[in-house]
């Protein structure tokens, strides 16, 4: 498969990424070796990151202009986030007492920055970096001709969020933008070059994931400290999550072939378009059963399992409330607009 075959399952990843995080947040504990795979489940974020630059990379080059391609971005992100945003503060300060900056913090996507906490989530703040960064890193890789300039930037960015150590809340926000920067790059060479990825190209980005899995679970076991105060959660995705992706299209390509399988990648590729409403509605949902659960301590396991179809029918819900949000705007600022227009001719 060339890259940009490889790159037309990117809403395989993103559906499996999203189940991944999902998982990860799930409060029954899965048996033996299949913990670790929830236990990791945050590396969804990274595959996130790694797809999120791919598509950036395209929206920007249709359109070199920095304030068009962040408008972009505000109209497709901000309109769902805002009505979730103003549901979940209202959560929070009935329940917690939030007070008013850390409101606007959240409005702003801020919060995580301030020091403060009580943010709703790092990932969103985060977002924001890397859309800002993406206009300089793609008019970079556009200059780049030696493909070992690339790693030498990726390295830098790497050393860039070593003074973050130690500021958890902050590292595992500057720790995802390398990978953000890798997907720049494959989206770049998806699009200048037309050839299948050789397949010492795949042996040696599995060998490398192996490394960085090993990397990983060793820091678990022997080194934990290593994890929230110097990254070591992080890190190591920067070569995993790559790779996954690509293994995710050999074998989505592979499920095609046959009438279920394309079923299968049909449904995941569902998911993936409803991402950012399952990773916002997930999150509220199991923050508010965390909270019942720790007051009231009853069997929780099956209120787990309960929650999962209330996740499926708020996301459906912020979806719907968006669509019609959008309508209205557009709807009430089209007529304005040609009404002044009408009324300077008259």
């Amino acid at each position: 498969m060339t890259l940009k075959e490889i790159i037309n399952y990117r809403k395989v990843w993103m559906g499996i990424a999203i189940l991944w995080v999902i998982l990860l947040h799930f409060g029954v504990k899965l048996p033996s070796a299949l913990y670790l795979i929830q236990l990791i489940g945050y590396g969804g974020v990274d595959i996130f990151f790694f797809s999120s630059g791919i598509g950036c990379y395209y929206s920007y080059s249709r359109d070199r202009n920095p304030a068009s391609f962040l408008k972009r971005r505000f109209k497709k992100i901000m309109p769902t986030y805002i009505i979730f945003i103003v549901v979940w503060c209202i959560y929070r300060v009935v329940e917690l007492g939030m007070d008013f900056p850390t409101v606007l913090g959240n409005m702003f996507c801020i919060q995580n920055y301030t020091g403060k906490g009580g943010e709703f989530n790092w990932y969103i703040g985060a977002m924001w970096v890397s859309y800002l960064l993406t206009p300089y890193f793609v008019e970079f890789v556009e200059k780049i001709k030696n493909p070992i300039h690339y790693l030498f930037f990726t390295i830098f960015l790497i050393l860039f969020s070593i003074p973050f150590w130690n500021v958890p809340s902050l590292l595992i926000a500057y720790s995802r933008i390398p990978i953000y920067f890798i997907g720049i790059t494959f989206a770049k060479y998806s699009k200048y070059v037309d050839v299948k990825i050789p397949l010492k190209t795949v042996v040696c980005m599995t060998v490398f994931s192996v490394i960085g899995l090993v990397a990983l679970f060793y820091t678990y076991f022997e080194k934990s400290d290593l994890l929230w105060n110097f990254g070591m959660w992080w890190y190591p995705f920067i070569l995993i999550a790559p790779t996954i992706c690509i293994y995710l299209s050999f074998i989505s390509r592979l499920f095609e072939k046959n009438i279920i399988g394309r079923k299968a990648v049909k449904g995941i590729s569902f998911i993936g378009n409803y991402t950012f409403e399952l990773f916002l509605v997930h999150a509220f949902i199991f923050e508010v059963l965390r909270r019942y659960i720790n007051e009231h301590h009853p069997v929780h396991a099956e209120l787990w399992f309960i929650s999962i179809p209330f996740v499926a029918l708020g996301t459906f819900l912020l979806n719907r409330l968006t669509c019609e949000f959008r309508k209205f705007y557009k709807k009430f600022f089209i007529k304005r607009i040609t009404e002044n227009i009408d009324k300077s001719t008259e």
